[in-house]
């Protein structure tokens, strides 16, 4: 809050209090627990409206920590399996997925692409197209206002789409 919000929430308490005051207390005759009550209940409620006319914003911030994600994208086409790399590719995928250091620094989700985006059950390499720039695209735009890096594991050859590079 602004420090003059702050100096009219004391002022209307200061006022409301001296209000009921000169109205309650202030040349009593006889000193009643009624006109004390009723001195309590009237400060209290002129500060509150008092305060419902300064209309002060509250504001809160939070903040919170969270992991990035880190996302693997792994071909899926059968050049994997003609260029005989589709244990490397799963061997690849098994470690980064158990590595303890990056499991610490990220949320881990693995998809694999051909023609379209899935996420990784298991590797057939039974696609007969790959799509990589459509693969990257459809990431940039989920992760468009996130850190989110991306390990692209492939062979590099795309038979579908426009220049991944």
């Amino acid at each position: 809050m602004q420090s003059i919000i702050i100096l009219y929430i004391l002022i209307a308490f200061f006022a409301s209090i001296s209000v009921a005051y000169f109205q309650y207390l202030y040349k009593v005759k006889t000193k009643a627990k009624r006109g004390t009550l009723l001195f309590i209940l009237k400060s209290i409620s002129l500060f509150l409206l008092l305060l419902l006319i300064i209309n002060p914003k509250i504001t809160t911030t939070t903040l919170e920590n969270s992991k990035p994600t880190l996302s693997i994208l792994v071909d899926n086409s059968e050049s994997i399996s003609y260029l005989e790399q589709d244990e490397n590719a799963g061997n690849a995928v098994k470690a980064i997925e158990n590595n303890s250091d990056l499991k610490k620094r990220f949320n881990i989700e693995t998809y694999s692409f051909g023609k379209t985006v899935n996420t990784l059950d298991s590797l057939n390499y039974s696609d007969r197209q790959s799509n990589i720039s459509n693969a990257l695209n459809q990431f940039k735009e989920i992760y468009a206002n996130q850190t989110a890096p991306i390990i692209l594991l492939t062979d590099g050859n795309q038979t579908y789409g426009s220049d991944y590079s």
